[in-house]
């Protein structure tokens, strides 16, 4: 069933040593009188060990989760595997459980078999017909879309699988990509387009995308720069694969049965998913699937009714914003929406503050979603996770809580008996909660906030500022705005601290005295 041909690269084993160490691990298993583990390995080659052995043994399998005894990279480390003459059994029946994205709601465990597994990446290798090639990814295997590509399908397909993690394009720059196909998602793939010393990509046969909307630009720009082939992936972690897509439209796989119901809600049929009613919504035309989003996407208030995936996409066309995400907080209803700034963005946030920002927001959107669109957050950047996915408890927690400037000591150099230097680098993010209230016209950090600089700083060098006796001298000589990266130098003298904080300028000044020490 499974190819004898797979091989790791890294490791230097065959799929006939790696199910040998399964066996040894699930004796571990059993001699240790596990029957509920939680597989938690970011190694692809020790997940393989862990996750057969765990089949082997048939114990309740989680992926990802916290049932059970849970496995993680230091445990397995630990871990003695006893060689035996036991052979590995799979039953296609074993049962496991892997955690939803949390994309559209809370992720949730959802129950999957070795045999609709099995089933998917059959389809899939009979698709692309892989012959000799080695599986790189950028995805992790602790989720469904990497574990389909990066563990069912090359346990079909045969080739070599490189084990690293290949998250971020530096550690991508000598890696020799020939034959390869790589699994992906759009937010590493922006990465990548953002990065101008990647040749070697060229090598790759082919890209495989899920996990979020690929931008059609950005999918030009790929292929064009490097010209590979990229096919993206419709799917869900409930459904498994259903389409794909290399250029303007989606097409179902053969092996997928799809039609539309009520509210023009997907339901779909194959040998890895029964009878499954989709919140996703939109046409069936023959082969081609038509997406027009989610249903719990599909709002009605104030007696207008439209998508939130639209509103998106419209707050994404004006030049001020480079990434945008609209929802609905709990016990609300009317929507909030989380932008990014574009460059042009940023100088008319300089210039205006989030008002001038918002203003023609709602300029943009009043036709289409009326008034809809009341509460706009402003952050440095949209949290995606490996797979491209933004969780919902992201979106809510986002507004939940107020971002202060980052600080970072960066220099703790002793003097003498008495004296010390410390430097600290702050930046003024645009997502700094005192950019609104007063400062929403014309962004400036207020004293007090420099002050508390100071405050954080020496706290963060375990001095007791209870014990702060004046502050005196107090300079602002210039304004700190938005987007500056500043120093904060404190020299410590005794038990005075002078700062002072300067970039291109010096903003700002101050004396702290603590109390005598009292013998």
């Amino acid at each position: 069933m499974f190819s004898k041909e797979l091989y790791f690269i890294l490791e230097e084993k065959s799929l006939k040593e790696v199910f040998a160490l399964s066996v040894a691990f699930s004796k571990w298993l059993n001699d240790n009188k596990i029957k509920e583990i939680s597989i938690n390995l970011n190694n692809i080659y020790e997940f393989f060990i862990a996750f057969f052995g765990t089949c082997n043994a048939k114990a309740k399998c989680f992926i990802n989760a916290n049932e059970g005894y849970v496995l993680n990279d230091a445990d397995f480390a630990k871990i003695n595997l006893v060689h035996t003459q036991d052979e590995f059994l799979l039953d296609e029946n074993f049962e496991f459980f892997v955690k939803t994205s949390g994309s559209s709601s809370k992720s949730k465990n959802i129950k999957k078999t070795f045999s609709q597994m099995i089933n998917e990446a059959k389809a899939l290798d009979k698709f692309l017909n892989l012959k000799e090639k080695t599986f790189f990814s950028s995805v992790p295997h602790l989720h469904l879309f990497g574990l389909t590509f990066r563990v069912f399908l090359p346990l079909i397909s045969g080739g070599k699988i490189y084990s690293t993690t290949l998250n971020y394009p530096e550690i991508m720059q000598k890696i020799n990509f020939k034959n390869g196909i790589f699994i992906t998602s759009p937010t590493i793939l922006k990465a990548i387009y953002r990065h101008n010393n990647l040749p070697n990509l060229a090598q790759i046969s082919l890209m495989i995308s899920a996990g979020s909307k690929l931008n059609d630009d950005l999918r030009k720009n790929l292929i064009s720069k490097y010209n590979i082939k990229i096919m993206e992936i419709y799917g869900s972690s409930e459904t498994g694969v259903i389409a794909r897509k290399f250029e303007d439209e989606f097409e179902i796989f053969d092996e997928v049965e799809i039609c539309t119901k009520e509210d023009n809600r997907f339901f779909i049929n194959s040998m890895w998913c029964k009878d499954f009613l989709s919140n996703d919504v939109g046409k069936v035309d023959g082969k081609k699937l038509i997406l027009s989003g989610r249903l719990d996407r599909i709002v009605k208030l104030n007696d207008v009714r439209f998508n939130l995936d639209d509103a998106e996409n419209l707050l994404k066309t004006h030049e001020f914003i480079s990434d945008a995400k609209c929802g609905i907080l709990d016990n609300d209803n009317r929507v909030s929406t989380i932008i990014t700034l574009s460059d042009i963005g940023k100088k008319a946030f300089l210039k205006g503050g989030k008002k001038l920002i918002v203003d023609e927001l709602k300029a943009l959107s009043k036709n289409d979603f009326k008034t809809n669109l009341r509460h706009f957050r402003i952050i440095e950047e949209i949290p995606y996770n490996e797979n491209g996915k933004f969780k919902k408890d992201d979106f809510l927690n986002i507004f939940k809580t107020f971002k202060t400037p980052f600080i970072k000591k960066i220099t703790d150099k002793k003097i003498d008996e008495n004296s010390s230097l410390f430097e600290f680098e702050i930046y003024t993010s645009e997502e700094s909660f005192f950019y609104e209230g007063h400062f929403n016209t014309f962004p400036i950090t207020p004293g007090f906030i420099e002050i508390g600089f100071i405050y954080d700083a020496l706290e963060s060098l375990e001095f007791n500022i209870d014990m702060i006796k004046t502050i005196e001298n107090i300079k602002f000589t210039a304004l700190l705005r938005p987007f500056e990266k500043v120093i904060l130098t404190i020299k410590k003298d005794k038990n005075i601290f002078n700062c002072q904080i300067k970039g291109d300028k010096i903003y700002a000044s101050a004396r702290v005295k603590f109390e005598d020490k009292k013998d």
